[in-house]
């Protein structure tokens, strides 16, 4: 099968994310093509987090208006995360790519996507850190020095690629404790 009768797939759309998420019930991952931004690569999701409230449950605003530009509402902002490993340039070389994406149902609000491409499985779990800024109050005092911590839809990709992938797999031994742990009540296997 060449690469061009593979499935393709927009990264930014529920079509992907769907399929994503099928992917973590699979002990074998398919290969599939996906474009972003006009660049189209061929590989496998080895890892998938998502943040999106599956109960539809908005918090800190009622249904029908928007939340406030700060307010976390994981029906209606949330973040998707996968990790690949991508084909890149002639056939034999690969990568893994992590993919961050902030997506809104909010009207006037886009896609985010934050990317990283790398050879180093450790370098994955790099990729998943994020910021969080520190707290200040009212005064502008600073009640809360900034840290990185890594999110939990981050955590849960990185969980299942390890789960597949022999390298990420090593990384996780060894930073274990650095990674949070979310287990689902369907299953207790694979994270």
């Amino acid at each position: 099968m060449s690469n061009t009768d593979l499935e393709l797939y927009e990264l930014t759309s529920e079509r992907f994310a769907d399929f994503a998420l099928d992917q973590m019930d699979e002990r074998e991952r398919t290969a599939a093509r996906f474009t972003f931004e006009g660049n189209e690569f061929t590989g496998a999701v080895l890892g998938f987090g998502s943040s999106f409230s599956e109960d539809g449950t908005h918090t800190g605003h009622m249904p029908g208006f928007p939340p406030a530009s700060r307010v976390r509402c994981s029906a209606c902002r949330w973040a998707d995360v996968v990790i690949f490993r991508a084909a890149v340039g002639d056939a034999d070389t690969s990568m893994y790519a992590v993919m961050s994406m902030g997506k809104s149902a909010i009207p006037g609000e886009g896609t985010r996507v934050r990317q990283a491409w790398t050879e180093e499985a450790f370098s994955v779990l790099e990729a998943l850190y994020v910021n969080k800024p520190g707290q200040e109050t009212e005064d502008g005092e600073v009640t809360a020095p900034a840290a990185r911590r890594i999110p939990m839809p981050n955590a849960i990709a990185f969980r299942y690629a390890a789960y597949i992938d022999a390298g990420i797999r090593t990384v996780l031994e060894e930073w274990d404790d650095a990674v949070p742990n979310y287990k689902r009540k369907e299953t207790t296997e694979r994270y």
